[in-house]
């Protein structure tokens, strides 16, 4: 008999519920990517792959958009990560919403933005974020910068929800394949 050691693992309960994150057709005059939530500092969380496959997209901000519903200091964060990527016109910024009003907002996403890092000692391992789990649900396709390379990566690829971006190429044809769509 083999001794398995444990490893710490911990379940963050954070409000995903899969009875209210429901898909539902929904027309919009634009096509948008959509973040809901926080934004937490380098190496947590970094789009700037995001914000380099956009621009490589060759889409304008009149064709292309990027929504963020979060506080006041991840919006600062993407502000001053958008500036220094000189991407700032492409982004939308909006106050952080109530559960109970993201969902429409979600319904109008061509695209639902989840930000990771790659695991690693300093940043954790096995996070599967509740944003993955509401663009599962509502059926949208997500867009997963930069790819934890692990659990998420892998339940991303095995439900086909969506990609998780390892380079700006994969940011850059997942935009347009969903554009083109």
């Amino acid at each position: 008999v083999r001794s398995i050691t444990p490893c710490p693992c911990y379940l963050i309960y954070n409000g995903f519920d899969e009875t209210i994150f429901q898909p539902k057709d929904c027309q919009s005059s634009q096509f948008k990517i959509i973040y809901t939530g926080k934004v937490f500092p380098v190496p947590q969380q970094d789009p700037s792959m995001l914000f380099e496959g956009i621009k490589a997209t060759g889409l304008t901000p009149e064709q292309l958009s990027i929504h963020w519903y979060t506080d006041e200091l991840s919006r600062q964060r993407i502000q001053n990560m958008a500036a220094r990527a000189e991407v700032q016109p492409w982004m939308v910024y909006h106050k952080e919403r109530p559960q109970n009003e993201i969902i429409p907002l979600l319904h109008e996403a061509s695209i639902c933005l989840v930000l990771t890092s790659r695991a690693g000692d300093n940043n954790g391992h096995g996070k599967m974020t509740t944003k993955f789990f509401e663009g599962l649900g509502i059926e949208k396709p997500v867009l997963c910068v930069e790819s934890d390379e692990e659990c998420l990566a892998a339940v991303i690829r095995s439900t086909h929800a969506g990609i998780s971006a390892v380079n700006v190429q994969e940011v850059k044809t997942f935009i347009l394949d969903k554009y083109a769509e």
